[in-house]
């Protein structure tokens, strides 16, 4: 009798497939609100548009830039957000600070980095990196001040 087994390898990776194809890579994005009133949060979301593997992570740096805004005008928190199985997005504020000064519209942006992937991924790479959040200032946005 002959052998009745064979053992394959298969070879994964960008070394040996060349060009890799929307199926070899992840995408990271961010979303997030277009406005908020001065004294209340903006909402944002990064997330990944495959599933992260079992005990790996992509991890996503998170920058804070100022067009009109400037630093004071908002409270960050947040400087990465660590993505993996079980929180394939992640959600966080940033408090824009209600302050006793007439602005009026300031603007600021949420911005996303270079992931870092633990192994989960051939390629990461990024989709929507930037909101740009305006600030609305004023009487009329706020009700009573």
């Amino acid at each position: 009798m002959g052998n009745d087994t064979v053992a394959t390898t298969i070879k994964d990776g960008n070394d040996n497939e060349g060009t890799p194809g929307d199926d070899d890579k992840a995408i990271v994005s961010i979303s997030g609100d277009a406005s908020v009133v001065e004294g209340n949060d903006a909402s944002y979301t990064v997330s990944v548009d495959k599933a992260v593997a079992a005990g790996e992570t992509v991890t996503v740096p998170v920058t804070y830039t100022y067009q009109s805004a400037e630093s004071g005008d908002i409270i960050t928190n947040t400087t990465e957000v660590v993505l993996d199985a079980a929180n394939q997005s992640v959600d966080f504020t940033v408090a824009a600070v209600d302050d006793a000064y007439a602005e009026g519209d300031e603007v600021y942006s949420v911005v996303i980095g270079t992931p870092v992937d633990t192994g989960s991924f051939e390629n990461v790479e990024l989709g929507n990196d930037t909101v740009a959040t305006t600030i609305k200032d004023g009487n009329d946005n706020e009700g009573t001040p």
